[in-house]
């Protein structure tokens, strides 16, 4: 796989302000400084990185949390194989937390 699997899922658990299987979606936001500074961070170090890579990093945060809200959401509806719950809907509630991330970092991208 590629690097922006890791760069992304860094990105997507760093930043999010809520639990990962919070109800309360109003807890979910992108934590703008936060995002930046793994970025930052990151930049700094990676020198590996091709130029495609590194104009795709902000863009991986984002696509790692539309991938495991679909995960999530899939693994729900196949009577929860993958993941495992804690509770009822638990993986509903983590699909439902990716996608409220998700549309946290597009309100924010002009600040990613």
């Amino acid at each position: 796989g590629t690097i922006l699997f890791d760069t992304g899922d860094m990105l997507r658990t760093g930043s999010n302000t809520g639990e990962e299987d919070t109800i309360d979606l109003n807890r979910v936001d992108c934590a703008v400084e936060i995002h930046r500074a793994l970025l930052s961070g990151y930049r700094s170090k990676a020198t590996f990185l091709t130029t495609l890579e590194e104009e795709l990093l902000v863009e991986s945060g984002r696509t790692i949390t539309q991938i495991m809200a679909v995960r999530f959401l899939t693994d729900y509806l196949n009577g929860d194989v993958y993941y495992h719950i804690e509770r009822e809907q638990h993986n509903l509630d983590r699909a439902r937390t990716q996608i409220a991330l998700m549309r946290a970092m597009d309100r924010r991208w002009s600040e990613l």
